[in-house]
């Protein structure tokens, strides 16, 4: 008879990569999960987690296999916004993967992770938590990153080709602190919902891509997985 004793559960900020599969359980609010189509024509299924509310709480995960993939949208994309048990899971390396902040691993998931939707707790931040500019220094490869900015330049979307292909790109310029910054938002959607932003107006990005450029200086581009408010 399987024992029903609870698994200690594993803070995500003490978390390191292992080639196993984790006896104990991560806890966290499911904060995003979607699907995101790759240049090379495949596709994965990408999300994050957070237990508590700062960059060292949040941890990515990601479903590659069709069969991972139909996994987590079946059984993670549902509990957004819930607090959630992951268990028999497998924490590695981030390796080439854009994850959140300056994070070095990830949870690669499967359909062998087991989840388990538990009670509300306030203590499980309800949204990515902010870069602010004194955080950059930490940053030194590409990851994703929120933050709030203000639109410095406007701009129409306009076709670029990117490897052969015809894409839509609004590239704006918008303030951070005291920093200008270009951000590209790509696709037909995120192009033209930014092509309506006007000097002055005020957005938070979630998931945008923050891509080091040397001395400091940085820029912005979307993922699958970015988000707008206005």
């Amino acid at each position: 008879m399987a024992s029903g004793k609870e698994k200690y559960t594993l803070e995500i900020c003490k978390l390191v990569p292992g080639s196993g599969r984790l006896k104990e359980r991560i806890v966290g609010r499911v904060l995003a999960c979607w699907k995101e189509e790759l240049q090379s024509g495949k596709s994965k299924v990408m999300g994050a987690i957070i237990d508590g509310t700062s960059f060292q709480n949040v941890l990515t995960f990601e479903a590659w296999s069709p069969a991972d993939q139909a996994h987590a949208e079946t059984n993670v994309k549902p509990m957004l916004g819930q607090v959630v048990a992951f268990e028999n899971c497998k924490v590695v390396s981030k390796g080439k993967s854009t994850v959140f902040y300056s994070k070095q691993i990830k949870m690669a998931y499967d359909r062998n992770t087991v989840i388990k939707h538990l009670q509300e707790e306030s203590r499980y931040g309800k949204e990515f938590p902010g870069l602010q500019i004194s955080d950059i220094a930490q940053i030194a490869d590409v990851c994703a990153i929120s933050l709030i900015v203000c639109v410095d330049e406007a701009a129409e979307p306009t076709a670029r080709n990117v490897d052969g292909v015809e894409k839509t790109v609004t590239n704006l310029k918008v303030a951070f602190g005291d920093r200008k910054i270009d951000a590209a938002f790509w696709g037909i959607r995120l192009a033209q919902e930014m092509a309506t932003a006007k000097r002055g107006d005020v957005y938070r990005f979630d998931w945008m891509t923050l891509m080091p450029q040397g001395q400091g200086m940085f820029k912005l581009t979307t993922s699958g997985g970015a988000q707008m408010q206005n």
